[in-house]
């Protein structure tokens, strides 16, 4: 069992599976087309497609199967109808995963230039302010700074501390504290050479306001919306 003719095109990421000398299981090729994002994760498909083969599940569903699984949440790609705009949400919120996340769209999207809308939560890591406010102004043409989760801190503050981790590290932010005004401006600047990447809340429906949780839109509602010019 192997994955080869792998092609990775902004996001999009099919290989063809390889099924040899398995008992029970005609020696067969079949495309694989992955829902989920970049060339990373076609080690953990093709790792799928041999326990699926091994329990006898048909090509055919195992081919369905991939083409629809995702982690809500976790480099999500969403694109305009004329696909000329595209978005991912993630989960991504510290050093390690802005990191990641930054290498995974370079390598992906070579051609475009990268905006991003992030914030940084209340009265914890404060550290983690200066890690993703330098990483943004090194990687990304643009950051949008905003909410996330800022419970007893001014929410003003946290992103004007962000936007001066940004500028050290020579980079153009703008900050905008609502959220969904954040995102709807990420995505109308954006050009057809651009990717926004829209990190930290994901799917998630709660945000931190004093020491409550209110109800607000997820990024992947607000991405959707704005995509589709609400």
């Amino acid at each position: 069992m192997f994955a080869k003719d792998i092609i990775s095109n902004e996001g999009r990421v099919s290989f063809t599976a390889a099924v040899k000398g398995i008992k029970g299981y005609a020696d067969t090729e079949f495309e694989i087309k992955l829902a989920s994002f970049g060339k990373i994760n076609v080690e953990n498909a093709i790792a799928s497609v041999a326990l699926a083969v091994a329990l006898g599940i048909p090509s055919e569903f195992i081919v369905s199967g991939l083409s629809k699984a995702v982690a809500p949440g976790r480099m999500e790609v969403f694109r305009s109808d004329d696909g000329k705009k595209i978005v991912l949400v993630d989960y991504a919120h510290n050093k390690l995963s802005f990191e990641a996340l930054f290498e995974n769209i370079s390598n992906e999207f070579p051609s475009r230039d990268i905006s991003i809308v992030f914030g940084a939560p209340g009265g914890k890591a404060l550290s983690r302010r200066e890690e993703l406010g330098s990483l943004a102004g090194k990687h990304c043409a643009v950051s949008y700074l905003t909410e996330e989760d800022p419970g007893e801190e001014d929410n003003l503050k946290i992103c004007n501390e962000l936007a001066g981790f940004v500028k050290a590290s020579g980079g153009t932010f703008e900050v905008i504290p609502d959220r969904g005004d954040a995102i709807r401006k990420a995505i109308n600047d954006a050009g057809e050479n651009r990717i926004v990447i829209v990190a930290g809340k994901g799917r998630e429906t709660r945000i931190k306001r004093g020491t409550v949780y209110v109800d607000a839109p997820s990024d992947v509602e607000l991405v959707k919306a704005a995509l589709s010019g609400n």
